[in-house]
């Protein structure tokens, strides 16, 4: 008969572990030692201290995560497949770490690898006696050993198990290649198989590719880049040795060698209207990338082959609609852009936007004579014709648009998959009787929209979008689309 653990004695006696050693006495000062050199000595010994205390937890923590899967999957039912229950065990684990379930999902995985296979590593960990860089050091290296194997070389690197990440890492493969020597080439075959990583990563408004491959495959590209990178050098080129690199990847990338482009692209940036006019000099913002400036919109406004008018509730900020035109936005530039609610020289008067008083006479006369911006700054299309057909199960063309557009990235917590990979989603399911209606869609990307299906789980959406999930454990957490200026609203825990 299975018997769950119980976590708060372990946990306690844990605590009481990093308690000891955050309350243990400083040592005696030297003698001779100035106040100052005894004060740094003291900061030293207790950063020493707070760093342990850091493994410990984290080697808790992780034997934790491992048995909640455990517990999870030892009494499938009411799951018909024990991998959905693995899952809902790590979206649940997910939500409490506030992280997204890919990064989970590696946690867990060491978690797992550590208690039951590595149990002298979560050991150590655990006392404090190595850092969680090199407990992960450990599982990656012994991967491709049997279990006796792997105990071996757990005993013989963590009898003295000190010094860098490096040495500790160059320490382990050594005795991996002295107890299998076969390990390591297998290691490398399966690295080889697993060699498609290429991954896209945010920083600070740019973009990171990172793709891990082979090593003479990476020479290879590198060797093709520098070279490359030397053609695009003219006389008077101010660009750095870096920025030519970044060009000369991006060309061999996306243009054919006769300079025409290998691939078609669209790019949705969603622009204030303020800034259009001229009259705000709010940000536009790109979804999945952030915010740029006004300039720039106004700039990619003109070059639009496609525009959405999409209407904002002005008292909640809610999106309510989106219809597609094949206007380009025709707007005016000026020399200075206004304040919200000053008043420029020449006002016209019959017309002004809430929040930014009387418009420009030149934007007014814009207005005035362009039949479109007219349509564009009023209501042209009512939001309930987007709920038109709510019996049909697939949603027409316009509220899926709108679905997306309003929620940008799939809606579980801590998921950001853009929303054109996601599923548009029935928060009631239509079999069910929920209707193909804006309040009762959002997107979900395919794995949270299974395990949004599973017994336990429980999905409600508000009038404005905000769903709130309850977990088959009672816990609850809300998340709300993001603002139409590109904002996004933390998730709440409930």
């Amino acid at each position: 008969m299975f018997v769950p653990p119980t976590f708060r004695f372990d946990a306690k006696a844990v605590l009481d572990d990093v308690a000891a050693v955050l309350g243990a006495p400083f040592p005696e000062a030297r003698s001779g030692d100035t106040a100052v050199e005894a004060a740094q000595s003291d900061g030293l010994t207790y950063l020493e201290r707070l760093e342990r205390a850091s493994w410990m937890l984290a080697g808790e923590s992780r034997r934790v995560m491992a048995l909640q899967v455990n517990l999870a999957t030892a009494e499938p039912d009411p799951f018909d497949d024990p991998e959905y229950a693995e899952w809902s065990a790590c979206a649940g684990i997910a939500m409490v770490l506030q992280v997204a379930c890919r990064t989970a999902d590696a946690r867990i995985d060491d978690a797992r690898i550590l208690y039951e296979r590595l149990p002298l590593t979560l050991a150590a960990l655990r006392a404090g006696r190595i850092s969680v860089s090199k407990a992960i050091v450990m599982v990656e290296e012994t991967a491709n050993l049997d279990a006796p194997e792997a105990a071996r070389v757990e005993a013989a690197v963590l009898h003295k198990p000190g010094g860098t990440r490096s040495n500790f890492k160059r320490r382990v493969r050594s005795w991996v290649q002295r107890v299998d020597p076969g390990a390591v080439v297998r290691k490398r075959e399966e690295a080889r198989q697993e060699r498609e990583a290429v991954t896209l990563e945010d920083r600070d408004g740019l973009s990171a590719i990172n793709a891990l491959m082979p090593a003479e495959d990476a020479a290879r590209a590198w060797t093709a880049i520098l070279e490359h990178a030397t053609t695009l050098k003219i006389p008077g080129d101010e660009r750095s040795v870096g920025a030519l690199r970044v060009d000369a990847m991006v060309d061999l990338l996306v243009n054919r060698p006769d300079g025409t482009p290998r691939v078609v692209w669209q790019v949705q940036a969603i622009v204030p209207v303020g800034t259009l006019l001229g009259i705000s000099g709010d940000d536009a913002s790109i979804p999945g990338h952030g915010p740029v400036g006004a300039e720039v919109a106004r700039d990619l406004a003109e070059q639009a082959g496609d525009c959405q008018r999409l209407l904002v509730d002005p008292d909640t900020g809610a999106l309510v609609g989106a219809t597609s035109t094949k206007y380009r936005p025709r707007f005016t530039k000026l020399s200075r852009v206004l304040k919200p609610g000053e008043r420029a020289i020449g006002d016209d008067t019959r017309i002004q936007i809430p929040g930014f008083g009387p418009l420009p006479t030149d934007v007014a006369d814009l207005i005035a004579t362009d039949p479109q911006w007219q349509r564009l700054l009023s209501d042209p299309d009512t939001s309930e014709a987007l709920d038109a057909h709510p019996d049909r199960y697939q949603p027409r063309v316009g509220l899926d648009r709108f679905i997306r557009l309003r929620d940008r990235h799939c809606r579980w917590p801590g998921c950001r998959r853009p929303a054109k990979y996601c599923d548009v989603d029935h928060t009631i399911p239509h079999h069910k009787g929920g209707l193909t209606i804006r309040h009762n869609l959002a997107c979900l990307c395919r794995r949270h929209h299974q395990i949004k299906q599973i017994p336990g789980w429980k999905t409600v959406q508000g009038d404005h979008g905000e769903l709130t999930f309850t977990t088959p454990t009672g816990r609850i957490y809300r998340t709300r689309p993001p603002n139409p200026d590109g904002t996004e609203p933390p998730d709440e825990v409930l």
